[in-house]
């Protein structure tokens, strides 16, 4: 009977876990920039001249000035992480952008629209441009007997396509789940390589059931994760997901890229290492037990 209940409360803990809820405040800085669209996609042909504007707003609690350029955007590993002076084949429509002004002056919970040209070359060619829109401010910060400047910024990215023939290829490398962890949150890992000459959108679809109850913990079905894979890169990915602190779930992660679907579905185990050491003791005991009941068998 002390088995049945013991193996009943084990199985609970695991079927309906501990879910932790984190509660998070905004503060208002001092000075802080922000700047939109955060990214946007456009078409353009050869010899054309598009216009476009992004808009410029303080949203911090000083008035401010700030400076504002075009810049060449590229990668620099499979982080993903963002270079804005390394040039490249894609990122020459830096240099056709023409911007309305160099830098500005903002009073606290304000914004100023500035405008952009792009004049594509004739013989511009086909496939994806991309690049940066960066505004920054430089503010003082005065430490012990030396002041330092300290720069924050801001990018609005335009991922821009040339018309014509382009390559357009890339997979899905990687999709995986590991399978055991001693706390949440589970990582979902995934590699997307593009191969071609055009950007991408990869989409990200994460799943999480209960593995005894088949309810779902978790899903993003209804806003899927995306992200755009630059031409002739790899981006790499651990996406974390809230799971609670103790149990087995089904994990699904599915990826839709170039028109292929990649899914991979794992059992995954959380299992803290205190539950751990009181399973161990429980067995130890229960060994203990074993023992003693063979030997005094025995001895009768």
């Amino acid at each position: 009977m002390k088995k049945r209940v013991l193996i009943a409360i084990l199985i609970a803990c695991f079927a309906t876990g501990f879910i932790k809820n984190n509660a998070s405040a905004t503060e208002q800085n001092d000075v802080e920039i922000s700047i939109s669209p955060v990214s946007s996609e456009i078409k353009l042909a050869q010899g054309q001249t598009y216009q476009g504007k992004i808009t410029v707003a303080n949203i911090g609690k000083e008035a401010f000035s700030y400076q504002i350029a075009a810049k060449p955007l590229s990668v620099s590993s499979e982080n993903y992480d963002l270079n804005y002076e390394e040039k490249t084949k894609y990122n020459n429509i830096a240099d056709w952008v023409v911007l309305s002004k160099d830098s500005g002056s903002l009073e606290s919970n304000s914004d100023e629209v500035v405008d952009y040209t792009i004049v594509v070359p004739e013989k511009a060619l086909a496939g994806s441009q991309q690049f940066a829109i960066v505004a920054s401010v430089d503010t003082i910060s005065e430490g012990g007997t030396a002041n330092f400047t300290i720069t924050s910024g801001v990018a609005s990215i335009v991922y821009a396509t040339i018309t014509g023939n382009a390559k357009d290829s890339g997979e899905v490398t990687k999709n995986s789940i590991p399978q055991f962890y001693t706390s949440g949150p589970v990582i979902v890992e995934s590699l997307v390589e593009n191969t071609g000459d055009l950007h991408n959108k990869a989409t990200y679809t994460f799943e999480v059931k209960s593995f005894f109850t088949g309810e779902t913990i978790f899903s993003n079905a209804d806003e899927p994760l995306t992200h755009i894979i630059m031409p002739d890169t790899k981006r790499y990915d651990a996406n974390s997901i809230d799971v609670p602190a103790i149990g087995i779930f089904k994990v699904t992660q599915t990826i839709e890229y170039l028109g292929q679907t990649s899914i991979v579905e794992q059992t995954v185990f959380v299992v803290p290492i205190w539950f751990m050491a009181i399973v161990a003791l429980v067995l130890a005991l229960i060994i203990i037990k074993i023992v003693f009941t063979i030997k005094k068998r025995r001895d009768i």
